[in-house]
């Protein structure tokens, strides 16, 4: 109920309240130039205007398009437009944002394909209905933006019923991130394209801890035990990316066992990457703060969509517009830095309401900026054990093994060949070499699936 729903909330703002007391100790850096928290009302009308705005984007069914009155359904988008849906709920005490969240799920569910739970992208025809590409951009990170948008939605609602009705849904979503997570814990980013990305997996990794709690609440204690075995795995896999030459994750890695090396220098895909763990709490807490730190000094100007900024295009790197990455705000958040993710949250509404809007400005970025205010992805789990260590220590136990699913076998070694994705990759004949833009508002990279590796918010 909604009142559930802001005991959540309250809940955020003391964890965010403790890390103040950290802070006043010395024990977390907040810039002391931060500007000061907005009350209460700020932010609920600032979210009330964000989700809003998300609306304008649903169709009758409850998909949500990439913009309003678009064509185009991308499901890993929309999911995070939902989940900022749910929070609004809990933020405003509105209900109808919530009743919106779980009408988009439902579609959701609905269009998953039987024994995958995969969902693939939509075009919409006769101005209503829509109809599938037969692509995705990934499947591991479709499932876990997903699966963490449902939990937001009861989290903000209570409502158990609903949460039943989609339960098959749910149980699809881990089995499409299962479908292609090796022994390392790390997931390919499709099954027919080998490349786990950080992003992809910190996004899964949010998903797991969210099914995790899901299949509690459900009743279903062996698929709460998967989801959680998968996640601490899927930690694991990700702390396996840590490279100390560069102080931060190599961002992908292939089935032969190279790894691609981050460098700080590009926004996307090298510096995003990291935020995304970050934001996902897929990685310690100090070296979450670190990592801001690198990042923060390599681009200070995340917050304004029209400053110049490098991105990592095939081989080579060009400088393109920054865009809106309101999920770096959100990290902040997850961090304990609400003062800076708010007036990073700031800049990022001044700027889109300079453009009216205007495309690239999409629901998903609006869902990042509520999630943002709100302390980040993923509720937190009141009376719940944590599942997740971030120490690394202990050996893992080898992943649950279903049937026909996953894949078999991890890849080859980890710890030599990390210079560059195979030529295969960087110099797919499937990239046009005139492709400009792709998804959202960014130039395509060309390390890509087996079609485009698009930026993801």
């Amino acid at each position: 109920m909604v009142g559930q729903s802001s005991s959540n909330w309250l809940r955020r703002l003391l964890a965010t309240a403790s890390v103040a007391v950290l802070t006043a100790l010395g024990l977390v850096a907040e810039p002391p130039s931060a500007a000061a928290s907005p009350n209460a009302d700020t932010v609920s009308a600032t979210v009330a205007a964000e989700a809003n705005w998300i609306l304008r984007a649903q169709l009758p069914d409850g998909a949500i398009g990439i913009y309003p009155a678009s064509a185009t359904i991308w499901p890993d988008q929309a999911n995070t437009a939902a989940a900022g849906l749910a929070r609004a709920t809990e933020v405003t005490g509105d209900p109808d944002y919530a009743q919106h969240a779980w009408s988009y799920l439902r579609w959701y569910s609905a269009s998953e394909q039987p024994g995958t739970g995969y969902v693939t992208d939509y075009e919409v025809v006769g101005g209503t209905t829509p109809v599938s590409t037969g692509q995705f951009d990934s499947t591991d990170a479709y499932a876990g933006t997903f699966l963490a948008a449902v939990w937001d939605a009861y989290s903000a609602t209570g409502d158990l019923a609903t949460l039943q009705s989609i339960s098959s849904g749910i149980a699809g979503a881990i089995s499409a991130i299962a479908s292609t997570q090796s022994q390392d814990g790390l997931t390919w980013a499709q099954p027919s394209w080998h490349v786990a990305y950080l992003m992809d997996n910190a996004q899964a990794y949010g998903g797991l801890v969210a099914a995790s709690r899901l299949e509690t609440v459900l009743g279903n204690t062996a698929l709460a035990s998967e989801a959680s075995a998968r996640a601490l795995a899927m930690q694991d896999g990700i702390a396996s990316l840590w490279d100390p030459e560069t102080n931060a994750y190599d961002w992908a890695r292939q089935d032969n066992g190279a790894q691609h090396a981050t460098a700080w220098a590009n926004l996307y895909p090298d510096a995003m990457e990291q935020v995304a763990a970050i934001e996902w709490d897929a990685v310690p807490a100090l070296r979450a703060e670190s990592l801001l730190q690198s990042f923060a000094s390599a681009h200070p100007d995340w917050v304004s969509p029209t400053a110049e900024d490098s991105y990592l295009q095939g081989a080579d790197v060009v400088s393109q517009p920054v865009g809106y990455w309101p999920m770096v705000a959100s990290a902040y958040a997850v961090t304990g830095q609400q003062n800076t993710a708010t007036t990073g949250v700031n800049d990022i509404i001044s700027a889109a309401a300079q453009a009216n809007d205007a495309w690239p400005f999409t629901p998903a970025d609006a869902g990042d900026i509520i999630m943002a205010l709100s302390g980040g992805p993923l509720d937190p789990a009141p009376a719940q054990p944590t599942l997740v260590r971030h120490d690394g220590t202990g050996g893992r136990s080898p992943l649950p093994v279903r049937g026909g699913g996953g894949v078999s076998g991890a890849p080859g070694s980890t710890g030599t060949a990390r210079a560059v994705l195979d030529a295969s990759v960087v110099a797919s004949p499937l990239i046009s070499a005139t492709a400009t833009t792709c998804r959202q508002r960014m130039p395509c990279t060309l390390l890509a699936r087996g079609e485009l590796r698009y930026a993801l918010r």
